[in-house]
């Protein structure tokens, strides 16, 4: 299947959430290309608000995926994972490639290519992120935590070339107000580029 240039504000391609019931969604073998959001999940939105959303994303590739919108104060690229109001988001993402996607605003746009968010907890195992932009942190991952909302992510077997953001070039990790979890295990980082902190991986909190 391929999803290609569609646009939303939420959810380019696919949006999924679980308000009134749990919800699943499986995604393999995908591409999804060319999609744009003005605000998050350029190609899918999983939002886990109030029931437990879950998920798996294999074998897929995203490229040249936007969220860009000015007069946004925040945003996010290719994948957005949120459990908010009492909800959970969890799931997986493998074997899967994001190249030239980005996350754009005048504002606190970060994740180009995936964003995880409060209640969630994501594994994400032998992917590649090439070359994805975000304004501000994560330029291809991004975690944000919330008080009582902590995201638990780990990336496992991955490889990041040329991602490019302020803070975490390839991946960032902002727990200001909460206590989320980043895992790494057996990944490559090489020639990212953070124009203030962070090269490859940023954390406000040790």
């Amino acid at each position: 299947s391929i999803f290609s240039d569609n646009e939303a504000d939420l959810g380019g391609a696919i949006y999924i959430a679980a308000s009134y019931g749990e919800t699943t969604l499986v995604v393999d073998n995908v591409i999804f290309e060319n999609n744009f959001v003005t605000d998050g999940g350029s190609a899918i939105a999983v939002r886990a608000l109030g029931k437990d959303a879950t998920f798996t994303i294999t074998n897929s590739v995203f490229d040249n995926n936007t969220m860009s919108d000015l007069n946004n104060p925040a945003g996010c690229g290719a994948v957005y994972i949120v459990g908010d109001n009492g909800g959970k988001a969890s799931g997986t993402i493998e074997g899967s490639v994001f190249t030239n996607n980005s996350a754009s605003s005048n504002g606190l746009a970060n994740g180009g290519a995936i964003k995880v968010e409060f209640n969630s907890a994501v594994t994400i195992k032998d992917c590649a992120f090439a070359e994805n932009k975000a304004t501000v942190s994560g330029g291809a991952i991004d975690l944000q935590a919330n008080t009582g909302m902590n995201p638990e992510v780990t990336v496992d077997d991955c490889i990041f070339v040329g991602n490019d953001a302020m803070a975490g070039a390839a991946i960032a990790s902002l727990n200001n107000v909460g206590e989320g979890t980043l895992t790494i295990i057996n990944s490559t980082f090489d020639d990212n580029v953070a124009t203030v902190a962070g090269g490859a991986v940023y954390s406000d909190r040790s």
